[in-house]
């Protein structure tokens, strides 16, 4: 809310009840605020539950329902989204896999490395790591679009066997492409593997000026099986280092199946 201009949240505390030889703890909780936010006139309404378990001092289960409704200039509602989230956790246990002896060695700080984000299309049957700074904009066909926030852009292809360039042909259709474009070729990097089968892939890059912008452009080729992924990459001088380590990451994690049945 930008501008809260009534509000109230009550709580109930239940019995201790018991199950499955555990104490559990009920609260019930339920606020309602009314104001300003990025829709305009709206209110909020917040209805749920939680069990505390009281033998291991944890939260077992938590059930929400939120209702934001629409208002007008007379408070009347002209729309409602609902939306319900259920959270239930287990009593914790003796596992070895999270023992502080299994766990001593591993960074458990989040960072730019442990905190990817996974790119999953069973459709199209490829998968991908991809970082944080970086957002899937959309997909057509057997294409998709991935945007970094400051301006740069990454295209991925889905080829079939048949259609899967090597680097010396991708980079004579991408050269063309450029001079179609009246793009003015600086400089270019030939195309050399980075990965070996089964998850090949080879890289080359062109640097360009595009109307009067100088830009990179980072192209990679993966093939895996009987399919293969071209990527295509338009990187902005401003974390040039960073942004093509970055890409060359998504081309290596690149995993590519057999596509689902909607796939056609």
């Amino acid at each position: 809310m930008e501008r809260i201009d009534q509000g109230e949240v009550e709580f109930l505390l239940y019995d201790v009840s018991t199950c499955a030889k555990r104490r559990y703890e009920g609260v019930g909780f339920r606020c309602s605020v009314r104001g300003i936010n990025e829709d305009g006139p709206n209110r909020q309404q917040l209805d749920g539950y939680l069990l505390f378990d009281l033998e291991s001092n944890h939260i077992g289960y938590l059930s929400l329902k939120g209702i934001s409704s629409l208002l007008d200039k007379d408070g009347k509602v002209q729309g409602t989204i609902e939306g319900q989230f259920v959270l239930t956790r287990q009593a914790p246990r003796n596992e070895p896999e999270l023992a502080d002896a299994a766990l001593r060695g591993v960074k458990l700080e989040p960072d730019a490395d442990n905190t990817l984000l996974l790119y999953d299309n069973a459709e199209l049957g490829i998968r991908f790591l991809y970082p944080r700074r970086w957002h899937v904009a959309g997909g057509h066909g057997q294409q998709v679009a991935l945007d970094e926030a400051q301006g740069s852009g990454l295209l991925l292809t889905v080829e079939q066997a048949g259609r899967v360039p090597t680097g010396g042909q991708f980079l004579a259709e991408s050269q063309e492409y450029l001079e179609k474009q009246k793009a003015r070729i600086l400089r270019s990097k030939q195309p050399q593997r980075i990965q070996e089968a089964p998850r090949e892939v080879e890289n080359f890059a062109l640097e360009a000026e595009i109307a009067g912008q100088r830009v990179v452009r980072d192209y990679y080729v993966s093939r895996q099986a009987t399919r293969g992924v071209t990527l295509a990459a338009r990187l902005l001088p401003g974390d040039l280092a960073g942004l093509q380590k970055e890409v060359q990451a998504i081309a290596r994690s690149l995993q590519i199946e057999k596509p689902g049945p909607a796939s056609k």
